[in-house]
């Protein structure tokens, strides 16, 4: 998956089973991962583990923020 968060904005929190690595491609911003609040820039990677809600936010008040994200299994387990 690919994303794109516009300038000052965030997208929707998400949660699912599967474990997921997101790369940070371009801009900067922040990551909430559970209670954890970390800053993220461009060349950063992040783990977020299954089960665990997240939301990526664009702290940029003049470009976006963009990362591409890999799950795995490929399908939630039922």
């Amino acid at each position: 998956m690919t994303c794109c968060i516009s300038a000052g904005e965030q997208c929707d929190p998400d949660i699912h089973d599967q474990d997921e690595i997101a790369f940070i491609y371009r801009g900067f911003g922040e990551v909430v991962v559970g209670q954890c609040v970390s800053p993220v820039r461009q060349g950063d990677v992040v783990f977020i583990p299954r089960n665990v809600d997240h939301i990526f936010s664009n702290t940029n008040p003049e470009g976006d923020l963009a990362f591409f994200s890999v799950w795995w299994p490929l399908t939630e387990p039922d």
